[in-house]
């Protein structure tokens, strides 16, 4: 079985700007009898160019290309084989916009899902398992989540008519809910159970981007108890939670959303990966301060400024980080005061347009954890050992039909691409679709230290050799056009004016 992750430089990017909206008719059945297809009593009568746009996608990459439009089509049968474990990886990170924004600019649409779900039934030729898993932010409510998108109807169907079982995870130990005063009180961390397999701790040691680590001791995860997220990075250990169920793929495709990114510039692949990571405070995010004080919290703060958030960082360290009723009283009591003093005495200190949280292109830290959770993801065997040479396949399909642009991951502004983009290296699709972006790749952290790794190289070709194939002439040759902005995404307030093409 070809296994090419490494040196494999060709991305398919089908395009469809009449397409400004997704297929919303459960189980998102194709609108054609396509001679490949499984089901064909199962056809939409609603034109459903959704399917249509990831077929075309893998047909660009000349997939089983002498069978197309026959019945024994099989595009993916170089990179699945029946009896594999398909793991596919979305970005399901919330189930609302919080801005009341469109909520498809956020999180992988499930019409994607279903054909390429079809497609790697097909390659399996019924036998193995495929399992849609990933690990939301922590205040995603997974049940509106599985409501609104309807992913479960694409179980059933396959339950229905070929007795083959689909798992959808919620790979992650904690759900977080903000309490009314819009902190995480005593009651607002929720355990469950996770990957039905559980999670290998995955130490990368010095091989760990944070092995050029300074300030250990600023690190911030995804919780008030930094102390958490301070244990498990040091000069010698930095570890991971990764989840079994992933580690145990033979197969791993990846069905990232094309957004901006507060923290990372743009995530696709690559950030992606950040679900695979069952407790979230195994990731840092930022390091706490501005960068005079050896931070990344902040670009910059006044002296008013500082005494405020400075402040409350104190307050959060000594009650939040280990909270219990009495603490969760004084915290709230706290910020009550502060609120009506600064009424009260006419006190004007700016802090609701501060850049804060690592959100701003100086972040050092975020692009670090990105970097080894793909060391991971490629290197690590089913046990959290770090091998030599890559342990599964990958296939990467990026939801491009409705962008997010602006203030992504979480608030994105829509941004309707009409795109389908494919490939098998996560590295080579995420620069292409960066440019695509209209962003230079060349100046993001993570691109940058990947081009430079010695260890665990997650891309071993020349970026001269990456081919782009594309029913749009003008995308095949972006990497070597650098006169085009192509499609000039807004970016987040803290990063513009400082990766643009």
């Amino acid at each position: 079985m070809e296994n090419n992750i490494l040196s494999n430089g060709l991305v398919g990017i089908y395009e469809n700007r009449d397409v400004n909206k997704y297929f919303e008719e459960a189980p998102f059945n194709p609108s054609e009898k396509y001679s490949e297809y499984k089901f064909k009593d199962c056809i939409s009568l609603s034109k459903n160019y959704i399917y249509s746009s990831v077929r075309e996608c893998l047909k660009l990459l000349n997939l089983d290309i002498k069978n197309y439009n026959k019945e024994n089509w099989n595009p993916l049968k170089t990179i699945i084989k029946p009896g594999d474990k398909v793991v596919i990886k979305p970005n399901f990170v919330l189930d609302k916009h919080n801005y009341g924004g469109n909520i498809w600019s956020i999180i992988t649409h499930p019409s994607i899902i279903r054909a390429i779900v079809d497609y790697v039934y097909i390659a399996l030729n019924g036998k193995g398992h495929i399992i849609i898993a990933d690990a939301p932010q922590a205040d995603c409510d997974f049940n509106n989540f599985l409501k609104i998108s309807k992913i479960e109807t694409i179980k059933k169907l396959y339950k229905e008519k070929v007795n083959f079982d689909i798992e959808i995870y919620d790979l992650r130990q904690v759900r977080y809910v903000v309490n009314h005063h819009g902190f995480l009180d005593s009651n607002s961390r929720i355990y469950q159970n996770g990957d039905p397999l559980g999670y290998e701790v995955v130490d990368l040691t010095s091989k760990s981007e944070f092995s050029t680590l300074n300030n250990y001791d600023k690190i911030y995860g995804a919780d008030y108890d930094r102390s958490e997220t301070i244990k498990h990075h040091t000069k010698d250990k930095n570890e991971y939670c990764i989840s079994k169920t992933v580690l145990s793929a033979d197969v791993i495709i990846s069905v990232p959303k094309i957004k901006t990114h507060r923290k990372a510039g743009v995530t696709l692949n690559l950030k992606n990966l950040v679900g695979i990571n069952g407790n979230k405070n195994y990731l840092p995010h930022f390091q706490i301060g501005t960068p005079e004080n050896g931070g990344d919290e902040f670009p910059q703060l006044n002296n008013k400024q500082k005494i405020v958030f400075y402040t409350n960082r104190k307050l959060i360290d000594k009650l939040l980080a280990r909270p219990n009723l009495i603490k969760d009283k004084i915290y709230g009591t706290s910020k009550f005061l502060y609120k009506f003093i600064k009424k009260m005495l006419k006190i004007n200190i700016e802090t609701k347009n501060v850049i804060s949280a690592g959100n701003w292109y100086g972040n050092d830290t975020t692009w670090r954890m990105v970097v080894d959770l793909n060391k991971i993801l490629i290197y690590s065997d089913k046990v959290g050992n770090m091998r030599n040479i890559p342990q599964r396949r990958f296939i990467s399909f990026v939801d491009g039909i409705i962008a997010g642009e602006g203030e992504g991951p979480l608030i994105p502004d829509s941004k309707p691409c009409g795109i389908i983009a494919c490939g098998f290296n996560p590295y080579v699709v995420d620069i292409t679709l960066t440019k695509l972006m209209g962003i230079n790749y060349k100046k993001l952290k993570k691109f940058q230290a990947i081009n430079k790794l010695i260890n665990f190289r997650i891309f071993n070709c020349d970026i001269d050799k990456v081919v782009i194939k594309s029913n749009n002439s003008r995308y095949e040759c972006l990497l070597k056009n650098d006169s085009d902005k192509f499609l000039q995404f807004k970016l987040p307030r803290g990063w513009r004016n400082k990766i643009e093409l």
